[in-house]
């Protein structure tokens, strides 16, 4: 209602009005073909909704749960690829040391023992990060997960373990589980993220979301014969250029995944909901000669993220690492969520976007499409 007057020389309108308005400044040409977008294959978005129009959901998807006092918050977590375990400890002090919250180790090894995680995380305080690892294929899980709970248990407080937040991700495991799950592995490790869903960039981001949901159900299925909850399975996807629809991926696949999730819980919906835990991460940029532009790319990407509602971001840096221009490009992928939290405020609010018609319609237009893929 406008109680000060503001808008009282201008006459209400809806969409009806709008369109019969446009329709006639478009004159003979196509207002479907113009002002409508098959933003993925079968789902189409108009130029403009407003309240008469849109459908408002009234639970609280769209981020997760707030921490440390803020109204959002999200793990901004560093990828640092190990080669070398002492390298990569060293640069992963000087993240942490530098505002990162935690971070992301690629390891691509062959095989790990105890004494990789020693020189890995020495003097890192793991109560106080997250350490999380993608695992490539060449990795067995099973004995990756061994050696670093006996190396926690070793090396570790054992009252301090219950804080450690992480997760693991490794390609093309995620539902085949007999060869992962371990009840003495994950008994050491209550709060460990066991396993990220990777959801890889497509145009048919309607497909790969259902495909993503009906391997989530398969792991849900496994760990209810298990000690294990949904909390321990999420969900890991690449950011888009496309602004609005990569919010809306975010906001559509919480919302389902805590649907399919609540039936194996006794926890209220919107609670399942803010425990869904989803891990985004920037492009990998691999033109040298436009980094500059890169950086904007990286920075519209994770700012799409976070309003998406992301728990981790990973920004990788904004051009190839060379010898001269590692240092300088890692330190600004970094820097990117620490601007975005302590100059662009993206933490003083937790779902700015909630009430947008234009990005509820297009959420619930996802949605729908993902769900009937889904169910079919």
């Amino acid at each position: 209602m406008d109680t000060n007057g503001i808008f009282s020389d201008f006459a209400p309108t809806d969409k009806k009005t709008w369109r019969a308005l446009a329709e006639k400044e478009l004159k003979n040409l196509s207002y479907q073909e113009l002002l409508t977008w098959e933003i993925v294959p079968k789902v189409e978005i108009e130029a403009y909704y407003d309240r008469t129009t849109t459908k408002f959901s009234p639970n609280p998807y769209y981020a997760a749960a707030p921490e440390q006092g803020k109204a959002r918050h999200w793990q901004n977590l560093p990828y640092l690829e190990v080669g070398d375990p002492v390298a990569a400890n060293k640069e992963a002090l000087s993240q942490l040391n530098s505002g990162a919250d935690g971070i992301l180790f690629g390891i691509s090894l062959p095989s790990v023992s105890v004494s990789f995680f020693e020189s890995l995380l020495e003097n890192i305080l793991l109560p106080y990060c997250q350490i999380s690892f993608v695992l490539e294929n060449n990795l067995d899980k099973k004995d990756f997960l061994e050696a670093y709970a006996t190396y926690l248990h070793q090396s570790q407080d054992a009252e301090t373990l219950p804080q450690i937040v992480g997760f693991c991700k490794a390609a093309g495991e995620e539902a085949n589980l007999d060869s992962s799950l371990s009840r003495n592995i994950f008994a050491k490790m209550p709060h460990f993220q066991c396993f990220m869903i990777e959801i890889e960039e497509t145009q048919a981001w309607n497909v790969a979301l259902a495909k993503a949901l009906k391997k989530y159900t398969q792991l849900l299925q496994v760990l209810e014969k298990e000690p294990f909850s949904f909390t321990q399975v999420g969900f890991s996807l690449p950011q888009i250029d496309n602004y609005f629809l990569a919010i809306a991926i975010q906001m559509s696949l919480r919302k389902l995944a805590a649907f399919i999730a609540a039936q194996t819980s006794a926890k209220p919906l919107a609670e399942v909901a803010k425990a869904i835990r989803i891990h985004t991460y920037t492009r990998l940029w691999a033109q040298e000669a436009d980094t500059h532009t890169n950086l904007i790319r990286n920075t519209t990407q994770a700012m799409s993220a976070i309003l998406g509602g992301c728990d981790s971001l990973s920004v990788l840096p904004f051009a190839p690492p060379t010898p001269a221009g590692h240092a300088l490009a890692q330190r600004m992928a970094r820097n990117v969520s620490l601007i975005l939290t302590e100059e662009a405020y993206f933490d003083k609010v937790n779902a700015p976007l909630a009430g947008s018609y234009f990005v509820e319609t297009l959420t619930q237009k996802l949605s729908e499409d993902v769900w009937a893929q889904f169910q079919s």
